[in-house]
Parts: structure tokens; sequence; C-alpha cells
């Protein structure tokens, strides 16, 4: 099935005006970027016999194709495209407890953004998306120890976000997916001493910045399952708290969660 759609790749590219050459080149670069993974195999990167073999195919192959070198490759064009995909597989690399590879992966992500203090921001956010995804990989593997350190370092990298962004009405959007982030993250480790009601704060925050964000109901249905929870002790305080970390807000009714914004009992979905 693979040689399949290499060859068809190929009968494309070279259709299309590119050298299906670069099909090579391509599978040089992603053996290159796999020899860290060892034995677990991700979904983009097979093992490396089968990816030399696939090289040797595609070399000999590409000779058979006639193209026109009307398109030009662009590798920038490419990094632009793969970004998501290089992104979700960090995260994955990440939960596995491949942080080495996770970074290295983010780095490349970041390499064809403009300088300047917003791509500064965005490697803070997507640094914690990166720890986040390794606690919650960590405590699957009932690594602890790992498992909280990731925590911390999740945490503090999405209050960094909220906390340098919020003076810039440009960050604005990138505040808001921090709150989000900082939000599940919470619920996700409600069973390691996070707070109920600080997930709820950080997803109401999310709302409210992102009244029309396209995941709305998604993360009205997380504050409905936090509304069940109890309100229990809320996380350790932070500089500027004035409650000393003990949660003095009422307990709401199903259905309601309380707003530190309209500081009442709000139904959830307004």
């Amino acid at each position: 099935m693979e040689r399949e759609a290499d060859e068809n790749g190929q009968v494309l590219m070279a259709k299309a005006g590119y050298d299906p050459r670069e099909m090579v080149r391509f599978f040089r670069t992603l053996l290159s970027e796999s020899p860290d993974r060892g034995a677990i195999e991700t979904f983009f990167w097979g093992n490396h016999p089968r990816t030399s073999e696939r090289i040797e195919t595609a070399d000999s192959r590409a000779k058979e194709f006639a193209y026109t070198s009307l398109a030009r490759a662009d590798n920038q064009e490419f990094e632009t495209r793969t970004r998501p995909l290089r992104l979700a597989n960090a995260q994955y690399d990440a939960y596995l407890g491949r942080m080495s590879i996770a970074r290295a992966q983010m780095d490349r992500s970041l390499q064809s953004l403009p300088e300047g203090p917003a791509k500064g921001l965005i490697r803070v956010l997507l640094e914690g998306n990166v720890y986040a995804s390794g606690s919650v990989g960590a405590k699957s593997r009932r690594d602890t120890q790992s498992a909280r350190d990731y925590l911390a370092r999740a945490q503090t990298s999405y209050r960094r976000v909220i906390t340098q962004g919020s003076s810039d009405s440009t960050m604005t959007q990138m505040v808001a997916v921090a709150y989000k982030s900082l939000g599940l993250l919470y619920q996700a480790h409600l069973d390691f001493g996070t707070s109920a009601a600080d997930a709820r704060d950080a997803l109401e925050k999310y709302l409210e910045l992102a009244p029309n964000a396209s995941d709305r109901a998604t993360i009205t249905e997380k504050l409905r399952e936090l509304s069940r929870d109890s309100v229990g002790p809320r996380s350790p305080a932070r500089p500027g708290d004035s409650t000393g970390g003990k949660d003095s807000r009422p307990a709401c009714a199903f259905g309601m969660y309380w707003s530190s914004v309209k500081d009442q009992c709000t139904k959830i979905g307004e």
C-alpha cells in the first residue's frame, strides 16, 4: 500500500511539474529526524529499514518520469503547511516521554515564523502544551514525580503568556488560548490537587475573551462537568491572592457555575 502511494505521489509530482526526486529528499529528511524514537513508531515515520527501502525505490523510479520544471520546490511552504501536524506529533512525543524530540519538533515549527514579541509568547505557549502532554503521559505511566514536574512547568508557561500578553491587545487571542489550556490542564489533574474552581475560572475567562470560539459548545460542556464537582480547596495561593488560597465562593446549583466576572452564580452557556 505504501509502495503504491509513493508511486502515485511521484506521478502526481511529475504531472504538476515538480522533480519527482524531491520525494527522495523528503524521505531522507524524515529518516534523519527519526533515530531517537527507538522502537516506538509514530504514524509519520516508519522504521529505519522500511524508510531506507522507500528511498531506494523512489530514487530508482524517479528516472522514469518526465517533468517540466515549471514548479519550484518551496520548503518554506512545506514547513508552513506541515506545522500543525508537526506540533501535534510533538505533543504525542511528549505524552510518550520523548521530551527532547518534542522540543526539537517545536523549535523547527517556530523557525518559519517572523521574529518579534508574538513569536516569543507562541514559544512559551507551545512549551506549555508540550509539558501538559508530558504530564498527562507520565501520569498514565504512574510516574508521579515527572507528572507533577511537568504539571508545574505547564502552569508556569501558561501563566507567563497570560501575564505578558494581557497588556497587549494584539495578544488577546493567544491569552485566550492560554486560559483555555490552563483550564483543561487543571481539569485533567484534579486528582493531583488542582481545583475545579480554578479550572472553571480559566475556562470562563477563555469564553469571555473568545465569545465566538468555534469550540464554545465543547468548553461549555467542560464547565457543566466541572459544575458537578463540589467546590474544593483552590490551588496554593499565588501572589496577589487575597484569600490565602481558601475558596470562599458558594457552591452553585446544578447547571450553574460561579462567575468571578459577574460575582454570582451564572447559568452555563450565558
